[in-house]
């Protein structure tokens, strides 16, 4: 299996085997044409060492299924690619981070740029946080800690 991306920029193997099971879901939206390739998701997850950025959950490398999670219904986690400031069209790097789904949605829902660090992080942001940048205030209850 091919580690890094091909040298005429087409993804590895492993990523047109994966990606195009689920292109049906990306048409019709602001993403960019790489990303509809998997190249920028397979960029990410590899950055990441094919581990959730928040939990360190472990991924394969080859199904993008986590390695020992499963969700409540049974089924393995899945790893996403999370645009943190929510534009879809946005793929710089400092913009992607590589998260399972859980984390992706308590992220979604309690941060987005601007906002103070959620109570949860207990004033330290996490490091993929400050790897690309961003640094929140931190809540206003942590003074009362």
């Amino acid at each position: 299996m091919a580690d890094a991306l091909s040298d005429d920029g087409s993804a590895p193997e492993i990523i047109g085997h994966y990606f195009r099971r689920w292109l049906y879901v990306y048409e019709g939206d602001d993403y960019p044409s790489q990303w509809h390739s998997g190249l920028i998701q397979y960029f990410v997850r590899r950055m990441a060492n094919f581990r959730c950025e928040e939990c360190s959950m472990e991924f394969d490398v080859e199904s993008n299924l986590a390695v020992f999670a499963r969700n409540r219904d049974g089924k393995p986690t899945v790893g996403t690619v999370h645009h943190i400031n929510g534009e879809k069209n946005d793929c710089r790097p400092e913009n992607l981070v590589y998260l399972c789904q859980r984390c992706h949605l308590k992220i979604q829902w309690e941060w987005t740029p601007g906002d103070v660090l959620p109570l949860r992080f207990h004033g330290a942001p996490p490091a993929w946080m400050t790897a690309r940048g961003y640094d929140p205030p931190a809540h206003p209850q942590m003074r009362l800690f």
